[in-house]
């Protein structure tokens, strides 16, 4: 795996109602091809707020050494839009274009606990409360993994469906990559190696959990895992040994173009009122806007989200 990213170290469609010039995307989503021909939509691994002790299977070798931080991206990750929340984006503003997202999706500074601004300066209330700020995308690590644990579908064409394992991309913080690297470092790597992840009810616990400990000493072999997902991959749409090789980073976290990143942009803010040419540090230069619109066509998937 030689993708590194760009992160370095730590349904029916509508018009857009005063947008014109184009059909307005679904949503903005990763997938990946299928055998068949089809894209299935990407999932990640997240618990569920109080969540203990839930199996993780990494699939990615992830050694340690040079750039280790590798494959990272910044990334603006479950943004809200069209109604959906499951949104993500590679953000581009570590390139001298920067990226017109962070301007999009911009909100009132807050005086959060994490704030040092104003204490800074001695004052007691932040003096840029309220003020618009951009929102960069967050530094994030990336890997490929299997949750092993049942799924029911509760709702919609797969309801009453119980899928056995989970897959999908594990979007891992700062704190959670210090954490799996330390193993990482102690082992020479993490495929094939099972973790239980707890999650904490605090309202920003990280979706993947914080606590992240090894379910023991013992390594899945390739012919072990082979026999064992089989039939998940069959039903996922891949061959065994593809479901098993990590997703194809190169494709899905492909940093976007400034034309490609004007699109999103574009539809982000003018559902949200922003205008991206006077937002906080915008400019037409620095945050251009593509004039071709995007076609928005949905492409064909599966309702499987693992």
């Amino acid at each position: 795996m030689s993708f590194s990213g760009s992160g370095g170290p730590p349904p029916q469609q509508a018009r857009e109602k005063g947008l014109t010039g184009g059909q307005k995307p679904y949503g903005f989503r990763w997938y990946e091809k299928l055998a068949n021909g089809k894209n299935k939509r990407v999932g990640f691994i997240s618990l569920d707020k109080g969540e203990e002790n839930c199996p993780i299977l990494i699939l990615d070798q992830a050694p340690p050494g040079e750039n280790e931080w590798n494959p990272s991206v910044y990334l603006h990750e479950r943004f809200t839009f069209n109604g959906g929340y499951t949104n993500y984006a590679v953000c581009r503003h570590k390139t001298p274009e920067g990226c017109s997202l962070d301007v999009a999706l911009q909100a009132p500074h807050e005086h959060a606990p994490w704030c040092k601004i104003g204490a800074e300066h001695g004052d007691e209330e932040c003096k840029r409360l309220g003020q618009p700020q951009n929102k960069r995308g967050s530094w994030r690590w990336i890997c490929t993994a299997l949750k092993l644990k049942p799924y029911t579908f509760e709702q919609g064409k797969l309801k009453g469906k119980t899928i056995p394992f989970q897959r999908g991309l594990i979007v891992a913080p700062e704190d959670q990559y210090k954490t799996l690297l330390t193993y990482r470092k102690a082992w020479g790597g993490l495929r094939g190696r099972t973790f239980h992840a707890s999650r904490g009810n605090g309202q920003f616990s990280p979706r993947i959990g914080e606590k992240w400990d090894p379910a023991g000493s013992e390594v899945m072999t390739d012919e072990a895992m082979m026999a064992k997902f089989a039939e998940a991959a069959a039903d996922y749409g891949l061959d065994v040994g593809n479901f098993l090789k990590p997703m194809d980073y190169e494709t899905i976290l492909k940093l976007p173009t400034v034309a490609e990143m004007g699109e999103i942009a574009k539809w982000v803010a003018g559902e949200r009122g922003i205008s991206l040419t006077g937002g906080a540090g915008a400019t037409a230069e620095s945050n251009p806007v593509a004039a071709a619109v995007a076609s928005g066509e949905e492409l064909a998937e599966d309702d499987l989200p693992f």
